[in-house]
């Protein structure tokens, strides 16, 4: 009985010792297979970060440009005659754009919707103007070309660091 029990023992430890490679190995692959999971999800949610961050830089210039024309159009309507439908301000979407995704971006925005308000006060000067003297002096027409050009200057300070930026996420 004693010998048997030294053979099961003998046995137990011989499985034993020929399963621990396999064990190991199922250990290693499973550790493997869950750390590789783990980069891939970990680079992926990093470019998906870089891509939204991308887009949403985009969105942000392509509404200051809109916000341009905006401004125009709000011009060529209440000034003179024109007549077209006129959709909300798009500024408040570069600003919505520039305080929630592209932060590095708060001057250039905060510049450009200084001179988006300018620019509106400029239209409603215009208006009273032409409401009580039937006409815009010379002075507020005069007073467009240098409001203009600071509101192209803006567009383009706001795009050139855009462009900046995207070119850092690379």
């Amino acid at each position: 009985m004693a010998v048997e029990e030294a053979q099961s023992s003998l046995t137990l430890a011989g499985v034993l010792l020929n399963t621990l490679p396999v064990v190991i190995g199922g250990l290693l692959t499973a550790g493997g297979g869950f750390l590789g999971a783990f980069v891939s999800y970990s680079l992926g949610k990093k470019k998906s970060k870089v891509e939204l961050k991308r887009q949403k830089i985009e969105q942000l210039v392509g509404a200051a440009y809109r916000a341009m024309h905006w401004l125009d159009l709000d011009k060529n309507i209440k000034l003179f005659g024109y007549q077209s439908d006129l959709d909300a301000p798009p500024i408040s979407e570069v600003e919505m754009l520039g305080t929630l995704y592209v932060p590095e971006l708060k001057y250039e925005v905060a510049r450009l919707s200084l001179v988006v308000a300018e620019y509106s006060q400029w239209i409603v000067k215009g208006q009273e103007e032409k409401l009580h003297k039937s006409k815009i002096s010379d002075e507020t027409v005069k007073a467009y070309k240098p409001i203009y050009t600071e509101l192209t200057r803006a567009v383009g300070a706001l795009a050139e660091k855009a462009a900046e930026l995207t070119q850092q996420l690379d």
